[in-house]
């Protein structure tokens, strides 16, 4: 009676070896879900940093074009290199991956303003600001044609706008060249091209 006893009470409770095997499905387990989380939070980022660089494109985009308006020649005096802030830089042709300049920060109350420095929200940081850099943009402008006779051509700007930031989440240098290795993974960019129109709207 004794010995059933005592073999009853061996049968209820758990060997060393089951312990074991118990904890080690509950780690296999939890290092998957942690391996899942990590992968969704650099998902997470990833995304936040595209629809932010995609919002600071298409905001340097509209500054162009606000740019723009200031254009019109009235009396048919040229005045682009006297009345915009940023179009006055215009060039003609340009070498295939050659002509991305940091457009010129503005600060002028009452006309499109902007400053190629951004903070990883996707702000503009002035001087004295104290933020850290998280996205840098530059702008390549292209004029059509600069022969006044080829007046559809000539009244015309190719605006093309970078932005790019350091993917590992580092502060970024925007007044220092990009690295001859910049296409590969450490960098991500978003680009947008499009054009401006002399305003010819009547005076």
């Amino acid at each position: 009676m004794r010995a059933m006893r005592g073999s009853k009470l061996r049968s209820l409770g758990y060997t060393v070896v089951e312990v074991m095997m118990a904890l080690a499905v509950l780690t296999l387990g939890a290092s998957g879900v942690i391996a899942m989380q990590k992968a969704t939070l650099v998902a997470n980022t990833s995304a936040r940093n595209l629809v932010t660089a995609n919002g600071l494109a298409q905001t340097w985009m509209e500054r162009m074009r606000i740019d723009a308006l200031a254009w019109n020649e009235p009396a048919a005096v040229p005045d682009i290199n006297s009345d915009t802030i940023w179009l006055r830089n215009a060039v003609g042709t340009q070498p295939l991956g050659s002509g991305w300049v940091a457009p010129p920060a503005n600060n002028v109350s009452g006309y499109p303003a902007g400053n190629p420095v951004a903070d990883v929200m996707g702000s503009d940081i002035n001087s004295g600001d104290g933020y850290g850099t998280g996205f840098c943009t530059q702008v390549r402008l292209t004029r059509f044609s600069s022969n006044p006779s080829l007046w559809a051509l000539y009244r015309m700007i190719r605006v093309e706008v970078r932005v790019y930031w350091d993917q590992t989440g580092r502060q970024i240098d925007c007044t220092a060249a990009l690295p001859t290795d910049y296409t590969l993974s450490r960098y991500g960019f978003v680009y947008v091209v499009s054009s401006v129109l002399e305003n010819n709207s009547p005076l």
